[in-house]
């Protein structure tokens, strides 16, 4: 839910209707598929699109990676992969031999990252 951060002067009922979009804007991290049409400094947003969390930088010009959605954080991968914007703070765990690609950095973002642990003899890289 995303909302524009603006209370209209409108009737009580609509004022009130806006009060509680804003409210569950707030309360759901104004998750949406794309980023809330309008953005402060230091807001975060969660893409549902990427299943990330973003926060606005301070001059309010980008986003930055900082977090992610995900609810497993260790996932089993046993062929050819690439790792995408959505594996972010996860730890890919190799149980078999198989090739990782990852996604171009520019479409990754600043800060993004993802650990690697190999099964066979649990070493991790990062």
């Amino acid at each position: 839910m995303q909302h524009d951060y603006n209370i209209s002067n409108a009737s009580r009922s609509n004022v009130r209707a806006d009060i509680n979009g804003l409210t569950e804007a707030i309360a759901t991290r104004n998750s949406g598929a794309t980023a809330p049409p309008t953005q402060f400094p230091y807001q975060q947003w969660a893409s549902t699109a990427n299943g990330v969390l973003y926060r606005r930088n301070a001059a309010n010009t980008a986003d930055i990676l900082d977090g992610t959605l995900a609810e497993t954080l260790v996932v089993a991968k046993s062929a050819s992969y690439t790792a995408l914007l959505s594996d972010h703070k996860r730890t890919l765990v190799c149980t078999n031999s198989f090739s990782l690609a990852l996604t171009a950095a520019a479409s990754l973002g600043d800060g993004w990252e993802c650990g690697v642990r190999n099964a066979g003899n649990w070493s991790d890289y990062h």
